[in-house]
């Protein structure tokens, strides 16, 4: 069973080791022994680890961006379900002339100002066939002419039909790509719960830490004030009551250390809450609640923690759709190798011209890239190495989060034996300490040895309020690899 290593050759150097265990505490309690107190800091609004987890999940950016981000895939799946239906377009053309086209500019016989196709006639004309030509034309022209402008009209409704083929594997992507932004939502949620944990204990922790410290300072300002009555007294020497003096300064700044780190835990909650800087707010050890929100009781195995994983875990989820993504891109990529058929009708309207043209146009177009050097050959290829990475990714993500599982089960089973082994700690150091002050009353015990028996007590307690909360900490670290957080 693994312990901290503690060292008592100095109370200084001792004390410092607890900054190892403390997170962060309330930077506005006043400073025990200093001889100075700060001003009274506004009270506190106390919250709960479940209250904690809600702000946040109601506030925190991240969280807000995942929703969005499902939003936006929607969004995309809307747009790639279109292509399945038939598109349809509008042309609008207008032209000006600077005058009106008509067969008096092409010229005909004597009235065109062209050669006259007749001329080659002359000698079989005898009853005048040209120039009854040209006089026919010459009376036609003005039936001829367009008006000085001209518009046209189109409409066209066409339908893809192998086309279809690519639109179904690109809507199936797009609908996949919200299963990822859904569950990638769910992994921020995840993230977002155990930092919350993590930063709601690590701050409990650290106010039980300095609590002892402060408890420390009372009874070694006491010493201290017992070892001046007898240095006074002529009973202790001057190095023994100088040694006390310098404990008790040592102790007062790891406790302005500790204290001062509180702030930094403080506002890091604040900051996963989205919460103003400053905020003042108290997060309360409620023991009850909290066992029943992260769930103390009915811890699984660990082959059923697996199998909790297996189904539940987010990061798995996104591995096995990100699987039937590159399926579907291997089958989208193939597309390429299918021509292109189309249907189509269209409607034309059309004004100032002479010539009329049809108004319904019903036909069906192909079109095939033949030949493109490959370049479709090597985009199936290019797919399929891309789903060949994702199964690999898949069997390492597994055993990654198998040792996941693995580690929060040795966390959670450290941290309940430590707890015995502290409880049992701080008894004995306690019991100790009343023997040393015993026997330093009656001048058969030192200043160090009381010290030495102050600093085990101090560093039991906050090694026991250590392991209470990593307890907490490390179930709600196996539920989180289980998925289920």
């Amino acid at each position: 069973m693994l312990t901290p290593r503690i060292r008592t050759a100095a109370c200084a150097t001792t004390l410092a080791a607890l900054m190892a265990f403390t997170g962060s505490t309330s930077a506005q309690e006043h400073d025990v022994g200093s001889g100075a107190a700060t001003p009274a800091a506004p009270a506190a609004t106390p919250i709960g680890l479940q209250q904690a987890v809600e702000k946040a999940m109601a506030q925190n950016p991240q969280v807000l961006s995942g929703k969005i981000s499902i939003e936006a895939a929607v969004l995309a799946r809307k747009s790639a379900r279109a292509n399945f239906l038939p598109m349809l377009t509008g042309d609008l053309t207008f032209l000006y002339y600077n005058e009106k086209p008509g067969f008096g500019s092409i010229g005909l016989g004597d009235g065109g100002g062209g050669p006259d196709p007749c001329l080659a006639m002359d000698e079989l004309d005898e009853i005048g066939f040209c120039q009854g030509l040209n006089t026919m034309f010459a009376d036609m022209g003005s039936g001829f002419e367009s008006e000085q402008y001209n518009l046209n009209l189109s409409l066209t409704i066409a339908q893809p039909i192998t086309p279809i083929y690519h639109a179904y594997y690109g809507y199936k992507l797009a609908d996949l790509g919200v299963d990822m932004a859904t569950i990638e939502e769910q992994k921020i949620v995840a993230d977002l719960k155990i930092a919350i944990v993590e930063s709601y204990y690590g701050y409990l922790k650290a106010k039980a830490a300095l609590k002892s410290i402060d408890e420390a300072l009372v009874s070694v300002q006491a010493h201290v004030d017992q070892a001046r009555a007898f240095h006074g007294a002529e009973l202790i020497t001057k190095n023994d009551l100088l040694q006390a003096e310098t404990r008790l300064a040592q102790l007062k700044g790891t406790r302005l250390s500790v204290a001062q780190g509180v702030i930094l835990a403080r506002e890091g909650l604040l900051l996963l809450l989205n919460e103003p800087p400053g905020t003042m707010l108290e997060p309360v050890d409620d023991t009850a609640a909290e066992e029943m929100y992260i769930k103390t009781k009915g811890i699984p195995t660990e082959e059923e923690a697996f199998k909790l994983a297996e189904k539940n875990r987010p990061e798995l989820k996104q591995m096995r759709v990100a699987l039937e993504q590159a399926d579907a891109a291997v089958m989208l990529a193939k597309g390429g190798y299918i021509p292109s058929v189309a249907a189509f009708g269209s409607f034309q309207h059309q004004e100032g011209s002479v010539m009329d043209q049809p108004q319904f146009v019903l036909g069906a177009s192909l079109s095939w890239n033949i030949f493109q050097w490959g370049k479709v050959y090597y985009s199936v290829d290019e797919a399929k190495a891309r789903a060949a990475a994702a199964e690999a990714g898949m069997e390492s993500l597994e055993r990654a989060i198998q040792f996941e599982v693995t580690r929060a089960l040795l966390g959670i089973d450290l941290a309940s034996n430590q707890i015995e082994v502290q409880q049992e700690a701080v008894g004995a150091a306690e019991e100790q300490l009343r023997i040393e002050k015993q026997r330093y009353d009656k001048q058969v015990s030192t200043t160090t040895e009381v010290l030495d028996a102050t600093t085990r007590l101090v560093e039991a307690q906050v090694t026991l309020s250590t392991y209470r909360y990593e307890y907490r900490v490390s179930i709600a670290k196996l539920w989180k690899a289980c998925g289920t957080l």
